[in-house]
């Protein structure tokens, strides 16, 4: 039998001192290539990262701004609390002022709201004076509950001053939550 399998030997010719600076060199290129082949990969990750970064920058800086635009909305939202009391009192003095002479309307102004429960709620109140100390007013509102507009229309009625005051039967349909409008009379000279 013959065996065909070749063994090949490398024998190095080179002097030690050759063979050693050829293993130097060869080391020295690969750590070099790898050096470079690693600072390329770093400027190549700083390159794709650089985007990203004034991305975030850009959005930190909407962030603060949007924060700083909410704190100055805050702040006006508080001093427009302000304002509004000022305007609502303002309107006041204003209707004080128109009804100081007329002393009918403070009078039943007075009488109306005099003692208003908790529950019932005026929002709206119509004088309309036809001569001296006499009219008609009509007072709007809501009522939480059926009983306490029935109390306050009772209110209302055991006043001298008042004629008709009758809480209508179509505003007593619901039981709660009750919009209401009741139209009467009054005279100031009533006994």
């Amino acid at each position: 039998m013959k065996n065909n399998s070749k063994i090949s030997i490398g024998v190095n010719l080179l002097p030690p001192k050759e063979q050693m600076n050829l293993r130097v060199r060869y080391y020295t290129a690969l750590a070099s290539l790898f050096v470079f082949l690693l600072v390329g990969v770093c400027i190549v990750g700083i390159a794709l990262l650089m985007p990203s970064y004034f991305l975030a920058e850009s959005e930190a800086g909407i962030a603060v701004r949007a924060m700083e635009s909410s704190a100055e909305s805050v702040k006006l939202y508080q001093s427009s609390g302000t304002v509004q009391q000022i305007s609502l009192l303002k309107e006041r003095i204003s209707v004080l002022k128109e009804y100081q002479g007329d002393q009918a309307t403070a009078l039943v102004l007075s009488r109306i709201t005099a003692g208003v429960a908790d529950d019932i709620h005026v929002n709206a109140i119509s004088l309309v004076v036809t001569s001296s100390g006499v009219g008609k007013v009509t007072v709007s509102g809501k009522a939480n509950t059926r009983l306490a507009l029935i109390n306050f229309g009772k209110k209302l009625e055991s006043e001298r001053m008042f004629e008709g005051a009758v809480v209508p039967v179509s505003d007593l349909a619901t039981g709660v939550d009750i919009d209401f409008s009741i139209p009467f009379t009054f005279d100031v000279n009533a006994p």
